[in-house]
């Protein structure tokens, strides 16, 4: 068989291994190369800086085939990641699975509930019915209140936030107290991997995570300093976790 006779599945299967500098060239071969490589190019673009963040935005708006829908990954690596600019990529970005925020210092309860200029209802980050990982670190620890960890439980139709959510993060965060930790906990039992760094928590955050996630397999709570050894120990003989 040669490569031309490949189905467009085999040849996409073949391509996704590559590197992205090679799938760039991977584009100018033919039109069939091109189909095939454009989604994987796309599927988790790397940018390092503020700069390159507002051409992807302007080339992914001006494009006229659904790039966005491709992203499947997106890490923020640089400093000055504020609400606008989360408002301003998620539209465009639907299909999102892995979301990272390094350096969220200025990240508010906006990027939540912030009404989309362009909408009559919120688009917000509780839009991506199928984000799998959401990882935010360095926040500052007066920018992210409960408010934020409330509102990615249930939206404003009382529906499940992220209900394919496998994986989150939240560090530095210390007003995030025991009722907005559980109700998330509580909405959200296909998570695997949890991260509580440096939130103000107590041992009822513990007993939630021993009742309502019997799929997590790693638990961070390092400096929550209102959680007490003996709520440790009786989480650790209850389950099977990594700490």
């Amino acid at each position: 068989m040669k490569l031309r006779d490949l189905p467009p599945e085999i040849l996409g299967l073949t391509l996704q291994t590559l590197p992205q500098p090679d799938l760039y060239q991977c584009i100018f071969v033919n039109r069939r190369f091109n189909a095939a490589a454009m989604p994987h190019l796309w599927r988790a673009p790397l940018i390092h800086n503020h700069q390159r963040f507002k051409q992807f935005v302007r080339c992914v708006r001006a494009s006229k085939k659904p790039v966005g829908s491709w992203v499947r990954q997106f890490k923020v690596a640089w400093e000055g990641f504020d609400d606008d600019d989360c408002l301003l990529l998620l539209p465009h970005i639907p299909q999102l699975e892995d979301f990272t925020i390094h350096h969220s210092d200025y990240l508010t309860d906006k990027s939540i509930s912030h009404p989309y200029p362009c909408c009559h209802t919120a688009y917000d980050m509780r839009a991506f019915r199928r984000l799998r990982h959401l990882d935010i670190v360095c926040s500052d620890k007066n920018a992210m209140m409960n408010d934020f960890l409330v509102a990615l439980s249930k939206d404003d139709r009382s529906r499940i936030v992220m209900p394919e959510l496998e994986s989150f993060s939240v560090t530095g965060c210390n007003e995030i107290g025991d009722t907005a930790a559980i109700r998330f906990i509580t909405t959200h039992p296909r998570l695997e991997y949890l991260t509580l760094m440096a939130c103000g928590i107590t041992d009822a955050t513990l007993d939630a995570v021993q009742h309502y996630l019997p799929r997590l397999v790693y638990l961070d709570i390092s400096f929550c300093e209102s959680v007490t050894m003996a709520g440790v120990r009786r989480l650790i003989r209850a389950s099977k976790l990594q700490m």
